[in-house]
């Protein structure tokens, strides 16, 4: 009776030992799997974002971005630096040079105190509206094209259609504003 008892014994202890030899099998391919799926998707993930001051939705991967968001970022730049009074400008800027990068933070500056100047001196303002944007992802460069109305004090002097470019770096997901040049319009 002992030699029997024994025996169940062992037999269960056997297929209890199956089943977790089975079980860590199973686990350990999964594991596997999941590990390579990792392995495979690195660089290839998108983030989408869609704060609330933006129109619609964009995209964010660690080597390309959306048309929408190079679309939303040009219209968020071009209003800092061409929606401007001369009280504004100074702002504006700094805002505008946190996005540039770093080796076309010096050109871009100088450019920039070279406007201020002129802009106080005369008592410049100035309202961009946005009327096209010519997108070119794999160049990360925008063309917007629109109408600028440049006032003195808030007497009207001219309105112009105009055309500008903004190239663009992207690092790590970011934009970065690589130059802001407008660009001549042939008619």
């Amino acid at each position: 009776m002992n030699s029997q008892v024994l025996t169940e014994s062992y037999n269960k202890i056997l297929t209890e030992r199956n089943r977790l030899l089975l079980a860590f099998a199973i686990a350990s391919t999964l594991s596997l799997i999941l590990g390579a799926s990792n392995f495979y998707l690195i660089g290839k993930e998108r983030i989408v974002v869609v704060p609330p001051t933006v129109s619609r939705e964009f995209w964010v991967a660690s080597d390309s971005v959306s048309d929408s968001y190079l679309q939303e970022m040009s219209q968020y730049f071009s209003s800092l630096l061409l929606n401007i009074t001369p009280n504004t400008f100074a702002v504006n800027s700094e805002h505008l040079l946190q996005n540039v990068a770093p080796e076309s933070f010096g050109a871009l500056k100088s450019q920039l105190v070279q406007q201020q100047i002129e802009i106080e001196r005369r008592g410049i303002s100035t309202t961009f509206y946005p009327a096209s944007f010519k997108i070119d992802r794999q160049k990360l460069l925008v063309e917007l094209k629109g109408e600028l109305k440049i006032l003195v004090g808030n007497a009207p002097l001219e309105s112009k259609t105009k055309t500008y470019q903004i190239k663009f770096v992207q690092r790590h997901g970011r934009l970065f504003i690589q130059f802001f040049n407008e660009v001549e319009n042939v008619q």
